[in-house]
């Protein structure tokens, strides 16, 4: 079902995209054992079509649900939780919580900052932002 969302977001089709990833999250959530790496995929890329759409309150929780997600299990420095917050930091950023936004930018640089070069496109985005 992720495959065929990616497909339909990539041609611009972010409705039938989010119908979609929204169904392969719900099959995440109740997989048992939780194969919590793909979950957190499929929750990214929920938040990615919901930011897309402008349906900000819905990227924002399940964004944030990715991000306890993936700190339950990965590393606190791995550059993913980086790319969560960043992906979080626009979408607060977006709905005008610019404090919010810029304490998750500024968590994104630490993260990325100890597990990427410093010229990687990744530090100098968060750098520019």
């Amino acid at each position: 079902l992720s495959q065929l969302a990616s497909c339909h977001y990539s041609n611009g089709n972010l409705e039938a995209a989010i119908g979609l990833q929204e169904q392969c999250a719900a099959i995440e959530r109740t997989s048992l054992p939780v194969r919590r790496s793909e979950l957190c995929t499929a929750l990214s890329n929920l938040g990615t079509y919901y930011y897309e759409k402008g349906r900000l309150h819905e990227a924002i929780e399940t964004l944030e649900e990715c991000l306890m997600a993936e700190r339950s299990f990965l590393p606190q420095n791995h550059p993913a939780i980086g790319s969560t917050l960043w992906n979080l930091g626009n979408a607060y950023e977006e709905g005008k919580n610019v404090a919010k936004a810029t304490e998750l930018f500024q968590e994104c640089l630490s993260i990325r900052e100890n597990s990427l070069p410093a010229t990687h496109s990744g530090v100098i985005a968060v750098l520019k932002a």
